[in-house]
């Protein structure tokens, strides 16, 4: 699936919504300065409601192919500037947006994913007029329109991976023109920010869905047309629990796993268990990564303790733990500030034998990075 909506290439950007603003700020403007009840505002919201249908352009940034090249130029920019000195427990550039906006505008299979606790992806939040009348209320109340966070609303969905937190990651631990391995490549965040690290790193990838893959190809060449490079990445149609024949030749390996029931793939086996899931995908995931790395390699992964079902499932610890059986000796934890969630409780665990420790960075929102490696 590929947007509609096509910009010219003299704009390099835009959301779709720039010729109607000042009809959306008169809707706006007439919305807010309605009475405050139901009746005195409703036909405002239908007025908004029949712009954004008669738009009819999903609310995000869009790009001409030049607007794509030069928002990789800025992510290799990013990397060239950046200190790559790693902040206690703290990843530098985890809230920077450079190239966030161009990996939601070539992945459109993500706003496509619906979550265990949600009926509606995105796209079909957006292609349902009463969904998106309750959205209005807070689109109306800023001028910039409709957007992502208004259709959301309190209800989780997909994510992906900031690609300047993963640019920094990839920067601070691989070697350079070492080869990385991204066990599950999602859409696109970690791919680009490999790419474009300075360290020349070769990218390989494993991910289960064919409509992320074929994005993740496009994505990847797009990269190459402006770095210059060629063959800087690989990928796999595979899911990572699947062994792709890596033996002792990974210099540094970096994910961010799916959430067992948090998020409906179209690869998801919706029979399994959670305890089959962790052993049948998270120890042949942790278990191909050992094979992967070269001896004293180290891999980081990002993950968070979540819920299925009302329970609480410790992720971090049972990924540890796994980890620990499989061979692998932990180095050390980081976080990563993210927007979204609230700060997990954490154990550190170090070979084997566990502490509780304090929140990683009081007042910042983090998920745990953990770092273990091979010996």
């Amino acid at each position: 699936m590929e947007w509609k909506y096509r910009v010219p290439e003299d704009q390099l950007s835009a959301t779709g919504y720039e010729e109607t603003r000042a009809e959306w700020a008169a809707i706006r403007h007439a919305y807010l300065t309605a009475e405050a009840t139901e009746d005195a505002r409703a036909p405002h919201l239908q007025e908004a409601l029949e712009l954004v249908q008669r738009i009819g352009v999903f609310p995000i940034t869009h790009y001409s192919k030049l607007g794509a090249e030069l928002e990789v130029q800025q992510c290799r920019e990013h990397g060239l500037a950046e200190d790559t000195q790693t902040a206690p427990y703290g990843v530098k550039s985890s809230l920077s947006r450079a190239g966030a906006d161009l990996c939601h505008f070539m992945f459109p299979n993500l706003f496509d994913i619906r979550g265990i606790k949600v009926d509606n992806s995105y796209l079909q939040k957006f292609e349902t007029p009463e969904l998106i009348r309750k959205a209005l209320p807070n689109a109306l109340a800023k001028p910039s329109g409709l957007s992502l966070t208004d259709l959301k609303g309190q209800q989780p969905h997909a994510t992906n991976f900031y690609p300047m937190a993963a640019q920094h990651i990839f920067t601070t631990y691989a070697p350079e023109g070492g080869v990385v391995w991204d066990p599950s490549c999602g859409f696109g965040g970690r791919l680009l920010g490999a790419l474009t690290s300075r360290k020349h790193l070769t990218y390989l990838g494993t991910d289960p869905a064919k409509e992320t893959i074929h994005n993740l190809k496009r994505l990847g060449q797009l990269i190459e047309d402006v770095t210059g490079r060629t063959r800087s990445y690989e990928l796999h149609a595979k899911g990572s629990e699947k062994d792709i024949g890596l033996r002792n030749e990974v210099d540094f390996a970096f994910t961010s796993p799916p959430y067992f029931s948090l998020e409906w793939y179209a690869t998801t086996d919706k029979t399994q268990g959670l305890e089959k899931w962790f052993e049948k995908y998270v120890r042949g995931t942790i278990r191909n990564i050992y094979r992967a790395l070269k001896p004293g390699a180290r891999y980081a992964v990002n993950l968070a303790d979540f819920e299925d079902r009302g329970q609480e499932v410790n992720f971090v610890d049972r990924w540890a733990q796994i980890s620990f059986e499989e061979g692998f000796r932990f180095i050390s934890l980081h976080g990563l500030d993210i927007t979204a969630r609230a700060n997990t409780k954490l154990r550190e665990k170090r070979n084997n034998s566990s502490r509780r420790i304090a929140t990683l960075n009081a007042g910042v929102r983090q998920e745990p990075i953990l770092h273990f490696y091979k010996p």
